[in-house]
């Protein structure tokens, strides 16, 4: 995410436009108004992150002509990307758009039993996100009951790891058919570093760069 020069609040905004996608159709064609709604924004917030996204190639934007301004059509170049992280975390009521946000930026590093044991400081560097932002965001996710932490042995000894999990609040409000799509996907794509998605993904858009 570091080289691709997005935030946390980017991804939001990707998977807010990607909620809008229908299978059938290669196109969907929200409006900034709708895309912010979905993702708790302003229109002005979805107008600046869809240049990054789209400058990232991660979608493409097609102007729509004869309608009003700001009519736009978003295809995705890869349309297997984030089909592990669940649109149901954008209807979460009492969630900001930042909370929701780092929730989407989590489930990257999530493995296939929605835990991860990154540090804080490795977050950091893994997702290009300030210490800051990360710790108060994971810490409101936490008093809000979304996630929890506590610690367990690790393999060295003597050495105890701080382990981030989803709550049984959130893991019973995600569809069941994710957790089977999460299993295929660390299977197949990235069998021995399954918590980073977001590696992946960069490989497939330095693949597309190159055709």
């Amino acid at each position: 995410m570091t080289a691709l020069d997005l935030s946390y609040k980017d991804q939001l905004i990707y998977l807010a436009i990607r909620s809008f996608y229908n299978s059938k159709d290669k196109y969907c064609y929200p409006s900034y108004k709708a895309i912010a709604k979905k993702a708790g924004v302003t229109p002005k917030t979805v107008s600046a992150s869809v240049k990054r996204l789209r400058a990232s190639r991660l979608i493409d934007v097609w102007t729509i002509v004869g309608k009003p301004r700001h009519s736009f059509a978003y295809k995705f170049p890869d349309c297997e990307t984030y089909q592990k992280i669940p649109y149901v975390l954008l209807d979460i009521p009492d969630l900001t758009s930042f909370e929701r946000g780092m929730l989407i930026l989590l489930f990257e590093y999530l493995d296939e039993d929605y835990t991860t044991t990154k540090s804080l400081s490795e977050l950091e560097t893994a997702s290009g996100e300030s210490y800051k932002t990360l710790y108060t965001q994971l810490k409101s996710l936490r008093t809000k009951g979304y996630i929890t932490e506590c610690y367990r042995e690790s393999s060295v000894p003597n050495k105890l790891e701080k382990v981030i999990s989803l709550s049984e609040k959130l893991r019973s409000i995600l569809p069941p058919e994710l957790k089977d799509v999460r299993s295929r996907t660390f299977k197949t794509v990235k069998p021995d570093k399954s918590d980073e998605i977001w590696d992946f993904v960069k490989a497939m858009l330095r693949n597309n760069r190159k055709r």
